[in-house]
């Protein structure tokens, strides 16, 4: 990501590889932002899990987490967790689905744009005061047919 005179672009940029490991730091949490989870199962195991949960006042659903197993990537088990968050949209007459991700996670944001999302913000002091300071969070959308449409 680089600042330009009155903006931002994001570009890819080669950049040293990392591993970069997450955990559902909330899972447990009574304070969570999310309410409605989801998990995928293989052989007895968890490989994959989805939260969201509803803003009732925008009419958006947010997605919190996301996450397959490196073992089951490219089987269509990402599709099969962005479908539970697809199903919430539609039972909430949801007018878009929302996320936050780092400006890092590449391979991410492709995924989510091959989804349908578009970038919608950026906050570059999101991960201020953590690990990864160096980061900044980006904020995409997926507007939903019919339900909303991206300010102009």
């Amino acid at each position: 990501m680089t600042a330009t005179g009155d903006g931002f672009a994001l570009r890819k940029t080669a950049m040293p590889e990392r591993t970069k490991r997450f955990w559902v730091y909330d899972l447990d949490r009574p304070d969570r932002d999310w309410d409605e989870a989801h998990v995928a199962e293989e052989a007895g195991r968890i490989v994959g899990f989805v939260a969201t949960s509803w803003q009732f006042w925008n009419r958006r659903v947010v997605l919190w987490h996301i996450y397959a197993d490196r073992s089951v990537r490219g089987r269509g088990l990402g599709h099969a967790l962005i479908a539970r968050v697809y199903e919430r949209a539609r039972r909430q007459n949801a007018l878009a689905i929302f996320l936050e991700t780092s400006n890092f996670n590449v391979p991410g944001i492709s995924w989510y744009a091959r989804q349908g999302f578009v970038p919608g913000g950026l906050d570059t002091t999101l991960y201020s005061g953590v690990a990864g300071a160096e980061e900044a969070g980006i904020y995409m959308v997926k507007f939903l047919a019919g339900r909303g449409d991206p300010p102009r």
